[in-house]
């Protein structure tokens, strides 16, 4: 069987998506739903469709395919893995190689995947890169006593020392304002004005809150996901983008917001943050095991605790955040 791989074309959209069906057992929202497959994969630069395909030259089948999302226009973007599938009976390494095709086709400097399954954890292993789960952190509101959305037994008591620092939030997305941040490449991955644009001002699903943190002349983007269910609120940290040392003044932010919202906590996944920042802004480590459970899942709340596995291929210096790639985006049913 002669194989070739190539970029999704248009016009075979409809093959596409029912080998998408057959092959991962059920429609998915980012492939069926015209609105989310066109605004995750629709390249903002060329136009073109960000996937990869494996074809039966002979027969013209589609063998597998990968999506990916790219989070700046640069000559080496850094690049999301955002879906991958193979067909049964495909040949053996197909996955593998799509993924090595992304990196042919990108120049990427750095790729990565969010949230992977577990049990997919040796493939990426093997093709080098490096698997870890995101740590999982969570502050409460100091000024609430009873809990909807997650379940407490034992209340942490933290101070925070990152205080004293000043921000605002932000709701027209200007590039201007932000140069020092706007050219930091040595943070992996480099999110540039365009990419931030798309996937927090200008999204269309979920509601984000995002501020400014400025201190000592280094600037940085908090961004926040908003969760209401049953009249209850909490927040989640989405993102932070720019100075990495400003996230010890994170829970700042947190703290103010939970206030105005009467949120009953602030929820933090990442990888690649030094500890003592985190601890530092006030937040605290939440065991997958302990007795307090954070949801992940939060319309409606499951009460559990729920770990986000990732593969990146240059760990020194790389931050993932819980919405990176493909993550928390819609629920839609299709």
């Amino acid at each position: 069987m002669a194989i070739i791989y190539r970029r999704l074309d248009d016009a075979e959209l409809p093959s596409f998506r029912k080998f998408c069906e057959d092959s991962w057992g059920s429609k998915h929202p980012l492939i069926d739903d015209d609105m989310t497959f066109e605004y995750y994969y629709r390249d903002r630069t060329d136009g073109g469709l960000n996937f990869i395909v494996s074809v039966d030259e002979d027969s013209g089948d589609i063998q597998g395919v990968c999506g990916f999302i790219k989070t700046n226009s640069g000559k080496e973007p850094d690049v999301f893995i955002s879906y991958i599938v193979s067909k049964k009976g495909a040949p053996f390494g197909t996955a593998m190689r799509l993924i090595e095709k992304i990196e042919e086709f990108t120049g990427c400097r750095t790729i990565n995947c969010n949230n992977i399954r577990k049990n997919t954890t040796a493939i990426y292993e093997f093709l080098g890169y490096t698997v870890a789960d995101m740590n999982h952190w969570y502050m409460l509101n100091p000024e609430m006593a009873e809990f909807k959305l997650c379940r407490i037994k034992n209340r942490p008591k933290i101070e925070s020392c990152g205080c004293g620092v000043d921000f605002s939030e932000i709701f027209d997305f200007c590039p201007g304002d932000f140069p020092n941040m706007l050219d930091n490449r040595e943070n992996y991955p480099y999110k540039d004005a365009e990419y931030i644009k798309w996937r927090y001002f200008d999204y269309p699903w979920n509601r984000y809150r995002i501020f400014r943190i400025d201190y000592n002349f280094k600037t940085a983007l908090a961004i926040f996901r908003i969760f209401e269910f049953s009249e209850a609120k909490a927040i989640s940290v989405a993102d932070f983008i720019g100075d990495r040392e400003l996230i010890k003044y994170l829970g700042e932010v947190a703290k103010s917001i939970m206030k105005e919202m009467s949120a009953e906590f602030c929820s933090f996944y990442e990888y690649g943050v030094e500890s003592g920042l985190v601890i530092s802004a006030g937040f605290t480590t939440n065991e997958k095991t302990g007795e307090n459970i954070i949801p992940l899942y939060l319309n409606p709340p499951l009460m559990k605790n729920i770990e986000m596995t990732v593969f990146m291929s240059s760990p020194e210096g790389f931050c993932m955040f819980r919405a990176d790639g493909d993550q928390d985006r819609p629920n839609i049913e299709v």
